[in-house]
């Protein structure tokens, strides 16, 4: 039997910024992550899920580490 086995991890980090309001912070953030100046690393780690579903018989994509 194959299982599908899905891993979630969730990265959280708190980011202070100054700003009109809350449209603009979100904006100023948001900005700074996609230039990259943002980037979340294995120290933001906050919570990992598995879920298990059943493939059946048969994998459909095999998957060797």
């Amino acid at each position: 039997m194959w299982w599908n086995v899905t891993i979630r991890e969730t990265l959280v980090r708190v980011v202070a910024v100054e700003a009109e309001d809350a449209y603009a912070a979100e904006d100023a953030v948001w900005s700074r992550y996609r230039a990259g100046e943002i980037v979340l690393e294995a120290e933001d780690f906050s919570d990992v899920e598995l879920e298990v579903k059943e493939a059946g018989e048969l994998s459909p994509r095999p998957f060797s580490i």
